[in-house]
């Protein structure tokens, strides 16, 4: 990233945060924006590790990020697609397999939530 990609993100950043601050929300609602914001960050940092991932091939890394593309849009990956998702991040391992398994327990565990029709709304 050069310089001017940078600053042009951090404004960006800094209206974003700018515009959260003048929301009225409840503590329940800044818990919930933290938390996506927390889970973002999460599969930022997977789909960086990966990219700089020696033990992935090209189509391995495409994976990984086309699976992190459709968890960030708040899309649940089918289950062959978690199957691979978790066999290539830990056939990686190392930092990227620990960066990875909180995000990866959160998907499970909706995931099967939602198939046991456990999900509250």
């Amino acid at each position: 990233m050069d310089r001017k990609q940078a600053w042009s993100l951090l404004r960006d950043v800094r209206r974003s945060i700018y515009a959260l601050e003048s929301l009225e929300l409840d503590e329940e609602k800044m818990i919930d924006i933290r938390d996506q914001a927390a889970r973002l960050d999460r599969l930022a940092n997977i789909e960086e590790l990966a990219e700089k991932a020696s033990e992935l091939t090209s189509r391995d890394r495409n994976e990984i990020k086309e699976a992190i593309s459709l968890l960030r849009r708040g899309t649940q990956l089918t289950e062959d697609r978690q199957i691979n998702l978790v066999a290539l991040l830990k056939k990686v391992g190392g930092k990227l397999w620990d960066v990875a398994r909180p995000v990866l327990s959160e998907i499970l565990t909706a995931t099967v939530k939602h198939q046991l029709n456990l999900d509250v709304g």
